[in-house]
């Protein structure tokens, strides 16, 4: 064997390790690129299993035309209030004046502006509604937990 024949054969192992070395650093990157995946989506699933709600009380004013929900955090999990969806009869109340939501003070424990279990929240709907028919009202969390309740003027 002549030297050539040494310093090719030198080349082509330097060559195999960089790329044997490339493609090493490209799996651990999608590895944990996936990890990661993986983990986000376990946390929103155990919040998910963790959250759960209850409508307690619905009263409507009809000289004012609000109606006001009070809903019990009953399970695990706080969640901000600016994240929790109303529907009065099947429409969505838009956020923009025509619907307050926050925690009820004196249940309010442990952090402020977050809705922690045992915290009972108020929604005021600003909705006019007829006096004849049935209304459901749903609300939803961030975690897409809901709860249901119908109630009659």
């Amino acid at each position: 064997m002549g030297a050539s024949t040494v310093v090719t054969q030198v080349i082509l192992f330097i060559a195999v390790l960089g790329i044997a070395s490339s493609m090493i650093v490209a799996i651990k990157h999608y590895t944990d690129e996936t990890e990661a995946v993986f983990n986000e989506k376990s946390d929103k699933h155990n919040q998910m299993l963790q959250t759960s709600i209850n409508i307690d009380v619905i009263r409507y004013n009809n000289a004012t035309n609000l109606t006001y929900i009070y809903v019990k955090n009953i399970g695990s999990t706080s969640m901000d209030t600016d994240k929790i969806d109303v529907y009065i009869d099947g429409t969505r109340m838009p956020k923009d004046g025509n619907l307050s939501v926050g925690v009820v003070s004196d249940t309010e424990i442990t952090n402020t502006g977050k809705w922690d279990p045992k915290e009972l929240l108020l929604i005021v709907a600003n909705k006019s509604l007829d006096k004849d028919i049935s209304h459901d009202v749903i609300v939803v969390t961030p975690y897409s937990i809901q709860d249901t309740d119908t109630f009659s003027i």
